[in-house]
């Protein structure tokens, strides 16, 4: 049996029609993936900032109800400890009759300081995580040979959330002042 030219380039020509339909349905479905990683990590980070304004607030609350109860309980004891002529003070009164004065535990506010960091830095890290997504889809979108197949899909919406003061510093290039310190 004699193969011919025509039957070698007929041959060459399916091959190459089946390797681009393989790879189109390759890219797009890489496409696909990625803007439903792309989606869900978007969902992810509105998840992440209710919660972390939920726990913040939440702590907050509790915080300031036992600050409250203290002061609350703190002036109470004052007063009753007014009408003991022979006592100077509340704690003088106290330890009369062997009890301690309340002590302010700061334990409550170190928990609500470590919620605040540790719901802060998920939340940045679900951003960044959204980021290198959106940063995987922009490279297939843009290089040979994902652009071929993929290059007329619109980029994703970023989405970053941050501070006035982080973009002042970006738009200034300066970062010297403290808000701790107000300097």
């Amino acid at each position: 049996m004699k193969i011919t030219g025509w039957a070698i380039a007929g041959i060459g020509a399916g091959l190459v029609l089946v390797i681009g339909l393989l790879m189109n349905m390759s890219y797009g479905n890489r496409h696909a993936s990625l803007k439903a990683q792309y989606s869900a990590a978007i969902d992810g980070m509105k998840i992440d900032h209710d919660t972390m304004w939920k726990i913040i607030q939440e702590n907050f609350e509790v915080a300031e109800t036992e600050r409250t109860t203290f002061a609350e309980a703190y002036e109470k004891m004052i007063k009753a400890g007014a009408g003991q002529p022979d006592q100077k003070s509340v704690s003088g009164m106290l330890l009369a009759i062997g009890l301690r004065p309340p002590q302010a535990d700061s334990a409550l506010y170190r928990k609500v300081q470590d919620a605040i960091s540790a719901e802060r830095t998920k939340f940045a890290n679900s951003q960044k995580s959204a980021r290198l997504i959106k940063q995987e889809h922009d490279t297939l979108r843009t290089t040979a040979p994902g652009s071929w197949f993929v290059g007329d899909e619109v980029a994703f919406e970023e989405v970053v959330i941050t501070s006035t003061r982080t973009e002042e510093v970006f738009k200034t290039g300066k970062d010297d002042t403290s808000p701790l310190r107000g300097r």
